[in-house]
């Protein structure tokens, strides 16, 4: 029976039970009300109780506890340790944003109330009958309005998934619920294809460099050539210091765990022309400058890209935005890093070496979202095969009367008549009859090789 007393110094409970090993222990009840708190020892010392005689694990009994504690109170404690783990906080501030929409939607308050149903549901929900933009701080919709609801894209809605997934496999690893209510493919994912809100393009060669002409001269043409030649993302781009430039003897970038999308050491190789860039950039350094000092000053932000494209004629833009071509393209700063892949692939280079220089997990993603190949250039991959003589005839003739017995004439696609020997012809060749065939092959000579005999 467990000991309900108070201390001096706080106004709440305290509650003395026998824990799961048979030890006394001690903790406050966090509440005034006597009654209350006997209820929650009896509750704490029987769950010790059943483990320790094995009727539940530790496990069972901690996710029975976390089940009785507001989802909203996991949810903090897990975007905490999504920073810890060194996600970005704009994906942080994501997370929040979609779990707290999944909560809200669907009226969860408690993780027992999650399962398969409830997020198929809340994708249905997502994709079919929308959201309302001004009840979700992350959607930024300056034609929406308010309280009209806005269907999302399939990406949104797997993207919704796949934040929901990873909330409740948190969950179960930190023994807050026993098993995953949404194993697996329980829930499938939208198809993306059919529903594509925002496609992405590569520039071409002539686009690409109307863009470096009309920033010529601004300071911004570095970012731009810089990220194209070697497939940096923005972030990393923005991060790039002194110390991860080499130019020695294999010129590269070794960037740092801290500024990759996969938390790893990676390194990148440098081509002539971006030596020659980099190069630039380092003589306008002052003389004892830090090596901790940022390659690229100032990345350009999205809009001043958007504007750039608009001034060289490549995009139209409307606002802060970039308007899609008749395609439903558009072009962003992430178009650079495709830029970098399709010159690549044009250029012939190996998959597998595309997918380092990619810095990817698997060719695929590479690909599907990276190399904007045209018709044009899978055009002359085609060309490639040229003329195989599929439709032309191929016709066999009788053999003309000098030709010996077993041989046959046929006529090739050229019209050339080709004599073609049977094995009788080879033996009579050779002055062997048919009837000393069978004595010469008994001791293992073929035709081609009677005359080795003896």
């Amino acid at each position: 029976m467990p000991t309900i007393f108070k201390r001096r110094q706080s106004p709440h409970w305290q509650i003395r039970y026998l824990d799961r090993s048979g030890r006394i222990k001690s903790l406050s009840a966090r509440v005034r009300d006597r009654r209350e708190a006997e209820r929650r020892g009896r509750s704490l010392e029987e769950r010790e109780l059943k483990i320790r005689e094995g009727r539940i694990t530790a496990g069972e009994a901690e996710a029975q506890t976390a089940s009785t504690i507001p989802v909203k109170d996991h949810l903090r404690d897990h975007l905490e340790a999504e920073a810890r783990r060194g996600l970005h906080p704009r994906h942080v501030c994501t997370k929040r944003a979609m779990l707290e929409r999944f909560f809200r939607l669907e009226g969860i308050k408690y993780l027992g109330q999650i399962d398969s149903g409830v997020l198929r549901r809340h994708m249905r929900r997502l994709v079919d009958a929308g959201v309302d933009p001004s009840g979700d701080g992350r959607v930024k919709d300056p034609i929406a309005r308010a309280g009209v609801p806005r269907r999302l894209s399939a990406r949104t809605a797997n993207a919704a998934r796949s934040i929901v997934k990873r909330f409740l496999q948190w969950c179960v690893e930190e023994r807050r619920l026993t098993v995953h209510p949404c194993p697996g493919k329980s829930v499938a994912s939208q198809n993306e294809d059919l529903d594509r809100r925002r496609r992405r393009r590569p520039l071409t060669e002539e686009e690409l460099r109307a863009l470096l002409r009309h920033v010529e001269g601004t300071g911004r043409e570095h970012a731009y050539l810089i990220a194209v030649l070697t497939g940096l993302r923005r972030s990393e781009l923005a991060s790039l210091q002194w110390r991860d430039v080499h130019l020695g003897d294999q010129p590269h970038l070794a960037l740092r765990a801290a500024t990759t999308k996969s938390k790893q050491t990676e390194e990148v190789p440098l081509n002539r022309e971006a030596i020659e860039a980099i190069a630039e950039l380092q003589s306008k350094r002052h003389e004892g400058a830090d090596s901790r000092d940022l390659v690229i000053g100032r990345v350009p932000s999205p809009s001043e890209l958007y504007r750039d494209l608009e001034g060289a004629g490549v995009q139209a833009r409307l606002g802060r935005s970039a308007v899609p071509d008749d395609a439903g393209e558009v072009i962003d700063f992430h178009s650079l890093r495709a830029t970098f892949a399709t010159m690549l692939a044009r250029a012939g280079v190996l998959p597998l070496h595309l997918r380092r220089l990619m810095r990817h997990a698997s060719i695929e993603t590479t690909d599907k979202h990276y190399t904007g190949l045209r018709l044009s250039d899978l055009g002359r991959e085609v060309d490639r095969l040229g003329h195989v003589g599929v439709r032309t005839p191929v016709r066999t003739c009788p053999a003309p009367k000098h030709a010996s017995r077993g041989a046959s004439v046929r006529e090739g696609r050229r019209g050339r008549e080709e004599r073609i020997d049977s094995e009788a012809a080879v033996l009579a060749g050779l002055g062997v009859t048919r009837r000393d065939h069978a004595g010469k092959r008994e001791t293992g000579l073929e035709p081609a090789t009677f005359s080795l005999e003896g």
